[in-house]
């Protein structure tokens, strides 16, 4: 495939009138050609299409359009930049040529007109020019629209439409349309929870536009190959039954007739599957056999003839799961007790049952049904094919219903948006687009008004906004030129609704009679990590000929060089290939970039454009990029076990923290000083002692609170933005600083980033107090399109660690990219892909569809790691696994095969592939500890906390036992990861029968157990299951529901808490809660002789010790306090034997030592008169999976004379 681009700096090329869309690769200076092509209009002008002599534009005249509030004012700041620079300088200021015979006196007068004009510039968000649109034009006729976000509203009209308008439409047969779209069924997630149906239609929502939803009703493989042949055995004889009219005559009049023609369409459908239900129900009953129900259990007949059907088909199955048996048994009895069902009633049992069977067996279609001979074996294929049968008249009624349920909710709440004289952010742009439709004199008014329109970011909009931007200036002779510019590798915001076929279409629109421009030339990246980079995207696995190779700037235009010539390749590939699971590749990973990173911190140095002595590479020019938050907060522990500081970058909450609420209440104050006023006193503006805000008398009129608060008020309400927010920070406290210094900075540097992009939006938009009041709370309820992200807590923050999202439009050094790598997620309720007309939308999952949506979604991983490498300068680590079980379908399909050709060829220099970290880089730091807390099996969230202790004297239980085990004993990360994880391989055969074998092994156990432990009061056990099924929800979603599951793990904490324990003779749920106290977090500070007394361990380099850690339990009986730690490892045994043995092993009983010294230390000084002798009791190491009651069994009790006290 060839592509004909054009250079956009040619001159010809910036004073064209023709239409343009450019192509801008990462780091190839997008804003800046910006900047280039609006000056060069305001300063030459160009030559329309449509008019008789070239126009040079006012400044008011262009429009510039971007993606967020925040490159809006980065755009207005380097535009008048530029424009001040020319009137100074002239010429010589700009970076292109002029066309021969420009008159310089002539342009500098023109940029000193728009400077002087500046305040006019029209610069907005696509959002924002919507506005000014409706504001300007009288488009909305009277109406004051106000910009709100409620998605209360929709829910509100989901009820409506379903109480109010289906039943009047569907009567009798709504119960069956509610039970297939899963109005009942209520699901619960980890993060969430809601019944289907809402879930489902809020997400169609999202996605509706004037013309409706873009769901993709083509005929699908799977429909087609099952529903015609069985519909004819099965269903053929079966008559349509007309669809009565009564429902609609009261509603004839109040729907469009398109939607009258659905109801009646729907109704027709329903009453078609409600007589294919009845059908396959009484084909059903007709194979009934009553031995089937006689008895249940796993030595009912049924079960036997169940499992010998299952054994017919497949021989080496073993196992009737419970949960499909239980399905069956549900269906059978229905069908028993119940000659003529409910369609309603019995669709969800036949579904289940029907569902369960083709996966427990398989499709009717699977050859092994022919070695069924069973009457219960021949039932279950007819069971199969009666629901294969009705996959063609279920599915796109589902589908259909869902659309008119969306269709009816979006009516209600525009009829109640219109109501209220308010619009939200979707309808802004449904609105704008239908009156340009509508009214063809409003196109041509804005192509009058704005001649000359640049609109950046185009990867990142949708079909509705380019079709408003068609309609204004795909005109003939439009006397107007559009020029777009983005780039579609880059487009990573699918989940916020951009689409990528927005820019497709541009392109094949603009091209037709428009030009086409590349940017070609990088000023970030170096000369040999481009040619990586070209080497590798433009392979046909990554993006193939639609890549176009870029060059490098030279030096002097790049912001960082090496200094030196740099020793490696720029590109460094790691394989993580001999790493197991998710958890241990990223704690890898992070020991590998730690190690990685004290080879380069201060060992080399770079050159910094406009600085004449280069500088050591510090930790601020070093980032690392990772798929998720999750995997952000492992690598930022383990760096910081290794004293290696670090931040992550952008952490959400930025409009919920509490800086923005106490802004939020500032403002109403305001408004309303004596509704606010004990609220004003508890934030920072205005702090009062806690104690006394309840009882503060109203502030008189002398009182500085309320001359201050004049004042402000005087501002905001005379629009004066820019006075306001200086006095803001001038007269309030809320600079002061009332806590540690590390708290100080974040809340310091979180006020001052909403403080300025607050006062970024009043100012440009010369707002209203009202108006800033709402635009706060929309940014707190998520409405605004730009990211809720917080920008680094302080100055200095060490190493960058962030997501690829937040990573956007910044640039580093030196990255390290460490992309997921666990397999990929199930398909979501609703698929999202590209379809010939832009993205499709389908709730239906059959295989082409699921499939194109994974496709879908791994084109979306390829531009993230895209995204991901070009944030690179200088050098580029890449981390990823090539061959696991369980790997992320970009690293199996497209890197993995890459860069082992890449590898095989031996053709790329610039590329160094690697299982170790890189040798030849200068003296590698002493590494502390490796990451994990080997005391417990358990992993907590660690408070950041800025401590300056001299040497290093900080340690914890983990970096004593590095200290005890000599470099003989020491492991790697792998084994001790695998011990951690999943301290021992349960035997072929189990040597116990401890309830706790049946259980998962692993940290996400240990997690839960410690977690309901926590949340459990002993001596109110029956709180126990539902602590259970909420912890089971969060750890183990796959096994929440499974009875055998939660079975075995009420054993497990019943036993816990019932077993009496030697020393106290008590069982813990013998010990009220007032003598209680879990989580005790301790941080001790010691000499050096004591913790070398209780460790063995030698610590005379240190002047001091201060040792932290979690106590999970300190209980008092009698008088004396005891502590109690939680294990769950997984044992041969559970006698003292073998715990004596699991203690030495894993050093638990040193452990112990600094753990009961703390405990001791804690005591003396909370109790007069302590007494170790009488008031210490000793501790407990309670292995859990081997505990019982009627035994010692898991129990290991040490007494305070065996731990040094």
């Amino acid at each position: 495939m060839k592509f004909s681009f054009h250079n956009p700096y040619d001159p010809e090329f910036l004073g064209s009138g023709h239409h343009r869309i450019i192509e801008a690769s990462a780091g190839t200076g997008k804003t800046h050609f910006i900047e280039e092509q609006v000056l060069f209009w305001i300063l030459h002008g160009a030559h329309l299409k449509g008019s008789e002599s070239p126009v040079v534009p006012e400044i008011h005249q262009v429009l510039v359009l971007t993606f967020t509030e925040k490159a809006t004012g980065e755009l207005k700041l380097r535009i008048r930049q530029r424009l001040a620079d020319f009137v100074r300088q002239g010429i010589s200021s700009l970076t292109s040529p002029l066309p021969s015979g420009a008159s310089e006196p002539e342009m500098i007068q023109r940029a000193d007109r728009a400077l002087k004009r500046f305040d006019s510039a029209c610069i907005f968000t696509i959002h924002g020019f919507c506005n000014h649109i409706i504001r300007t034009t009288g488009i909305s006729g009277d109406a004051d629209f106000k910009i709100e976000q409620n998605d209360l509203l929709r829910e509100e009209a989901i009820t409506e439409t379903v109480r109010r308008h289906l039943l009047r439409w569907f009567g009798p047969r709504l119960a069956l349309a509610l039970t297939v779209a899963g109005f009942f069924d209520y699901k619960q997630r980890l993060n969430s929870e809601g019944f289907a149906f809402d879930t489902r239609l809020l997400s169609l929502l999202e996605h509706i536009r004037e013309e409706g939803l873009p769901l993709d009703y083509s005929p699908t493989a799977e429909l087609m190959e099952t529903s015609e042949p069985l519909s004819g055995d099965l269903f053929g004889h079966l008559e349509p039954t007309p669809s009565p009219t009564a429902p609609f005559a009261e509603e004839a009049d109040e729907l469009p007739t398109e939607l009258n023609q659905r109801v009646r369409e729907l109704n027709q459908n329903l009453l078609n599957l409600e007589e294919s239900v009845l059908f396959a129900a009484s084909f059903l009953q007709a194979g009934l056999d009553r031995k089937w129900q006689e008895n249940s259990g796993s030595e009912s007949s049924f079960h036997q003839e169940l499992f010998g059907a299952r054994k017919q088909f497949n021989s080496r199955i073993k196992t009737v799961p419970p949960a499909w048996m239980e399905a069956l048994e549900q269906l059978l009895n229905s069908l028993s007790e119940h000659p003529t069902p409910e369609p309603a009633v019995l669709w969800p049992l036949l579904k289940e049952a029907a569902e369960s069977t083709v996966q427990k067996m398989g499709p009717a279609i699977d050859p092994s049904w022919d070695k069924v001979d069973s009457s219960l074996g021949l039932w279950l294929k007819s069971l199969v094919e009666l629901w294969e049968g009705l996959q063609g008249q279920y599915r796109p009624l589902y589908e259909k219903f869902m659309e008119l349920c969306s269709l009816q909710v979006d009516r209600i709440t525009s009829s109640w948006k219109r109501t209220n004289r308010s619009l939200e952010f979707q309808d802004l742009l449904r609105f704008v687009d239908r009156e340009v439709q509508k009214q063809p004199e409003l196109p041509a008014i804005l192509r009058e008004r704005f001649p000359f329109a640049v609109i950046d970011e185009f990867q990142d909009t949708d079909p509705v906004q380019w079709s408003i931007f068609k309609n204004i200036y795909l005109v003939s002779n439009p006397k107007a030129s559009i020029t777009v510019v983005g780039d579609p590798k880059q487009s990573i915001y699918g989940f916020r609704g951009a689409d990528i076929s927005a820019y497709g279409m541009a392109r094949q629109a603009i091209v037709q009679d428009g030009l086409e421009g590349r940017l070609a030339v990088s000023y970030r990246s170096s000369a040999p990590l481009l040619a990586a980079f070209n080497s590798m995207f433009s392979d046909e696995r990554w993006f193939g000929d639609i890549y176009h190779p870029v060059e490098a700037a030279p030096d002097d235009k790049r912001k960082w060089t090496w200094s030196q010539k740099m020793a490696g390749s720029p590109v460094e590939v790691h394989d993580l290939k001999d790493a197991g699971n998710q958890t241990q590749r990223m704690f890898e990973t992070g020991r590998i970039i730690a190690s990685d990173i004290s080879n380069l911190e201060g060992k080399w140095e770079i050159l910094e454009r406009g600085q004449s002595q280069p500088r050591a590479l510090n930790y601020e020019d070093l980032a690392i990029l990772v798929s998720r938050n999750k995997d952000a907060r492992i690598i930022e522990r383990v760096l910081r076990e290794r004293s290696i500081p670090c931040s992550i970058y952008k952490e959400g909450g930025l409009y919920t923290s509490v800086p923005a609420y106490e802004f939020l209440v500032l403002l109403h104050s305001l408004q309303d000083l004596n509704r606010h006023y004990r609220q004003l006193r508890l934030t920072s503006y205005f702090p009062a002692p806690l104690v006394s805000v309840a009882t503060l008398a109203e502030p008189g009129a002398d009182h500085t609170v309320l001359k201050i608060l004049d004042g402000l008020r005087e501002l905001a309400l005379s629009h004066r933005w820019p006075g306001f927010f200086r006095e803001l920070l001038d007269s309030t406290f809320v600079l002061e600083k009332r806590e540690s210094n590390h708290l100080y900075e974040a809340r310091i540097s979180v006020t001052l980033q909403l403080l300025e992009e607050f006062s970024e939006y009043a100012i440009g938009y010369a707002c209203s107090l009202e108006e800033l009041i709402q635009y706060v709370q929309r940014a707190a309820y998520g409405a605004e399109i730009q990211q809720d992200l917080m920008r680094r807590k302080r100055d200095k923050a060490g190493v960058s660690i962030m997501t690829i999202h937040a990573s956007k439009g910044l640039q580093f050094p030196v990255v390290f990219s460490a992309l997921q790598f666990t397999g990929k997620a199930g398909a979501p309720d609703l698929l999202r892909y590209q379809g010939k007309a832009g993205m499709k939308l389908s709730l239906s999952h059959d295989p082409d569809r699921v499939a194109l949506h994974e496709l879908e979604r791994l084109n979306e991983d390829r531009r993230l790691a895209y995204v991901a490498f070009t944030r690179a300068a200088l050098k580029l680590y890449v981390y990823f696994v090539s061959n696991a079980n369980s790997i992320h379908p970009l690293q199996k399909e497209v890197m993995g095969p890459i860069f082992s050709d890449l590898q095989e060829s031996r053709k790329m220099k610039e590329l160094h592939f690697r299982n170790a970290p890189s040798a030849g880089i200068g003296q590698t730091k002493e590494i502390v500890s490796e990451k994990e807390r080997a005391e417990e099996e358990f992993v907590f969230h660690q408070p950041d906390l800025r401590l300056s202790f001299e040497k290093s004297g900080i340690q914890s239980f983990s970096s004593l036992l590095g200290r005890i085990a000599s470099p003989m004993e020491s492991r790697s990360l792998q084994e001790k990861l695998e011990e951690m994880l999943s301290p021992f391989q349960a035997p072929t055969e189990p040597a116990t029968d401890e309830i706790g074998e049946s259980l998962p092994a692993g940290i996400d156990f240990g997690l839960m157990v410690h977690s309901i432990l926590e949340d459990l009061d002993f001596d109110a056990l029956e709180q126990v299951n539902s602590i259970i099924h909420r912890r089971a929800e969060q750890y183990f979603p796959d096994l929440a529901r499974d009875s055998g599951f939660q079975a075995a793990l009420l054993g497990l904490i019943q036993n816990t808490v019932q077993s009496r324990l030697p020393g106290c003779s008590v069982a813990l749920n013998q010990v009220p809660a007032s003598d209680r106290l879990a989580e005790m977090e301790f941080f001790l500070s010691s000499n050096p002789e004591e913790i070398a007394g209780l460790t063995g361990v030698d610590l005379s380099e240190f002047k001091g010790i201060y040792l932290r850690g979690f106590v999970d339990l300190i209980f008092r009986r009698e008088n004396r306090y005891y502590l109690l730690d939680w294990k769950t490892n997984r044992l041969p045994s559970y006698g003292p034997e073998q715990l004596q043995k699991e203690m030495q092993h894993h050093r638990y009983d040193v452990q112990a030592r600094i753990y009961f010294q703390a405990m001791r230390k804690w005591l003396a000084a909370s109790i007069a008169d302590f007494d170790p002798s009488t008031d210490l009791g000793g501790a407990y190491y309670l292995f859990v999976r081997g505990m019982k009651p009627e035994t010692q069994n898991g129990i290991l009790f040490l007494r305070p004379e065996e731990l040094n006290v």
